[in-house]
């Protein structure tokens, strides 16, 4: 497993070194510690963070309140079809409690995914959420990050709202 884990951690240094020499025309050698690779290796962290977080603002944009419901729909009934599943009295009841448990997170994300929607289809309420949440109004965006990044405000309030 290790072996596996190494060698992700490799090629994802192998396409950090490409950006530094893309984005910044510079080799650099990660095997000898500096705060410039330092430096370099968390701007392109953040990079990707913004990128991942960008791609989540498009998701919600992209879906609708109803496509929520019926995937809810449609994964509660699935799981509760196991219900008529015929076992044991412990079987029974270990399955009543895994059905259970996966109701409660079905919902929990049926609940999450409509409050991310909601805060990114709102503007109104994505700038009260922002003025209010401690983190948030705090919390600076450069004109830079926005040009680059154009749902960074979108991607920064969903930062703060429990996934």
């Amino acid at each position: 497993m290790s072996s596996v884990k190494d060698y992700f951690f490799e090629v994802e240094q192998e396409r950090c070194l490409v950006w530094i020499k893309e984005t910044y025309g510079i080799d650099i050698d990660p095997d000898e510690p500096s705060e410039e690779w330092d430096s370099l290796a968390s701007e392109y962290q953040a990079m990707l963070d913004a990128e991942s977080d960008e791609a989540e603002a498009r998701w919600l944009e992209r879906h609708s309140y109803n496509e929520f419901f019926f995937e809810f729909l449609e994964e509660i009934t699935t799981a509760s079809s196991l219900l008529s599943l015929k076992g044991d009295l412990y079987q029974t009841s270990t399955l009543c409690r895994l059905v259970y448990a996966q109701a409660v997170t079905l919902l929990e994300t049926m609940i999450s995914s409509v409050v991310r929607k909601l805060v990114v289809s709102d503007q109104s309420l994505m700038l009260k959420l922002a003025a209010k949440h401690e983190n948030l109004h705090k919390r600076t965006i450069t004109l830079k990050e926005i040009a680059e990044q154009p749902k960074a405000v979108e991607a920064t309030v969903l930062k703060v709202l429990p996934n």
